[in-house]
């Protein structure tokens, strides 16, 4: 019983790798596509608004740092 246990422990960590490896490799792909197609359909004004969403995921990031340190 405990070897089918580890099997299907092993099983679901490969499942759950595979999952994660998928989107890590596809996520860029499908956010330069993305962009892409809203410059094109919208325009420049497109390209503003992912600027600035990156510019306020980046400062997420460096003001959560502090906080991290804190923990």
């Amino acid at each position: 019983m405990q070897v089918l246990n580890m099997y299907a422990n092993d099983g679901q960590r490969l499942f759950e790798a595979a999952t994660v490896v998928a989107h890590t490799a596809s996520g860029p792909l499908t956010l330069i596509a993305g962009t892409a197609c809203a410059i094109a359909v919208i325009g420049a004004w497109a390209l503003i608004g992912f600027v600035i969403l990156l510019l306020m995921i980046f400062l997420q990031v460096r003001m959560m740092k502090p906080k991290a340190t804190n923990r």
